[in-house]
């Protein structure tokens, strides 16, 4: 990665990033006819905003994607072990091999966190960023 590429990491109000993205994802969600909630507990971490928004993104749209119409998508960002998101769907379960996921480890593993994921092929998957 040359100097160009390189995230600006800075101070960041977590809930109130997932919750911008949520609102712009909404639209997409209702299309699909798809419930999409978000709650959210105050909590700060260092990250580049333009990569966690990508994280958030990618992990929702492909909770719409591999749904089907009238599932649910849950979104939280919570404290418990470390500032937490969580996005957990009702819908087929999202293919280990996709590219995406692979792409949202990468961001992660740059933030010095952790992407935990309970992926029921045939049963919902629930995918964590724990930082």
């Amino acid at each position: 990665m040359n100097k160009a590429e390189e995230p600006v990491f800075e101070a960041l109000e977590l809930s109130n990033l997932v919750g911008d993205c949520i609102s712009k994802l909404d639209g997409e969600a209702k299309e699909a006819n798809i419930s999409l909630s978000f709650s959210g507990e105050r909590c700060s971490v260092f990250g580049s905003k333009e990569n966690l928004e990508e994280v958030v993104f990618n992990l929702v749209e492909n909770s719409i994607k591999y749904n089907e119409e009238g599932g649910h998508i849950w979104v939280k960002v919570y404290t418990s072990d470390g500032p937490t998101i969580s996005i957990k769907d009702d819908g087929k379960g999202t293919p280990y091999a996709d590219p995406i996921i692979t792409s949202v480890k990468d961001i992660v593993e740059l933030h010095q966190a952790k992407l935990i994921t309970d992926n029921g092929i045939g049963g919902g998957s629930e995918f964590k960023v724990v930082f």
